[in-house]
């Protein structure tokens, strides 16, 4: 398994793509999953202007000569649900396609994605509006070659909203919409607040491309292995069962928590955040950590 982390990891520290990419170098990794997700916020995101495709290929010759590969990425869903036919609803869509043409020019071929959420929906109409809204990406998603990945969540953060919680579900879900480029990412952290991933991703096999990894306790903290309760045996050996043939993608953006996220911080706070230069240590670390599991379980490669 080739190790990967998300560029995510310095959305807080850093004003471009090139810059996050360039520490997520600098940290050891040299496969990068692209977070798109703040995409559908109408920000002057250079990714949604008129010179995208230039802004787009500018970056893909940059990590070329860097020497880090794309191999993952997670499309739109800061302020976008499928389930919200609000006056964004439209705007959401636009981004998540663009998310996915951006893919197909950095030569991406998994993007995660989340779907939408609703207190008190029915399972029924759960699938029916999601899948709705899957099928109207299936046309750029055919044209650029680029799965998707439903991700599973947890009650934690949604409560009954969401229905994603296990991998059957997942599995469920994609028999319904039935398009071979829709498949699993599984996040071990949301997995591990609902009491299990071993059994789950034995249930998603083939199904199963995309990876999350991070840790907690008993909120969504995303820290880095080990520093929360999650059995990572547990992971490795349901993953090496399956033959899992994806990347081992870190998703630990918030071991040192911005200070944004934390409670009542104030302008004046003189360690509201961690300085990029302990960060990229903490970074260096996260790969270490990640290359020793893979180690551990003799599936690493360079």
């Amino acid at each position: 398994m080739k190790l990967a982390t998300t560029t995510g990891d310095f959305g807080n520290y850093c004003k471009t793509h090139k810059e996050m990419l360039k520490c997520v170098y600098e940290a050891g990794f040299r496969y990068a999953d692209l977070s798109l997700y703040n995409l559908d916020i109408k920000n002057g995101n250079p990714f949604m202007e008129d010179g995208w495709k230039e802004y787009t290929c500018d970056l893909a010759e940059y990590a070329k000569k860097l020497g880090v590969t794309f191999v993952q990425a997670h499309s739109p869903g800061m302020r976008g649900n499928v389930l919200d036919h609000n006056e964004h609803y439209d705007y959401f869509l636009d981004a998540t396609c663009r998310s996915i043409e951006i893919c197909s020019l950095l030569g991406i071929k998994n993007t995660v994605f989340h779907t939408g959420f609703m207190e008190g929906v029915s399972k029924e109409e759960y699938f029916r509006e999601n899948a709705d809204f899957v099928r109207k990406l299936i046309p750029t998603m055919e044209k650029c070659g680029v799965t998707l990945c439903i991700e599973n969540s947890t009650k934690v953060n949604m409560g009954t909203k969401y229905f994603f919680l296990e991998g059957c579900e997942m599995n469920e879900f994609i028999d319904y919409v039935g398009h071979p480029l829709l498949k699993c990412c599984w996040d071990v952290g949301h997995a591990n607040l609902e009491g299990h991933n071993y059994k789950d991703i034995v249930d998603m096999k083939d199904n199963l491309v995309a990876l999350h990894i991070h840790d907690n306790f008993n909120f969504d903290s995303h820290q880095m292995p080990f520093t929360g309760n999650i059995n990572m045996d547990e992971v490795m050996q349901a993953l090496m069962e399956i033959d899992y043939k994806g990347y081992f993608t870190m998703e630990a953006e918030w071991t040192f928590s911005p200070g944004r996220v934390r409670k009542n911080p104030r302008d004046n706070e003189r360690l509201r955040d961690i300085p990029l230069e302990i960060k990229l240590d903490a970074e260096k670390l996260l790969f270490k950590v990640g290359k020793w599991i893979l180690e551990s379980y003799d599936c690493y490669e360079e």
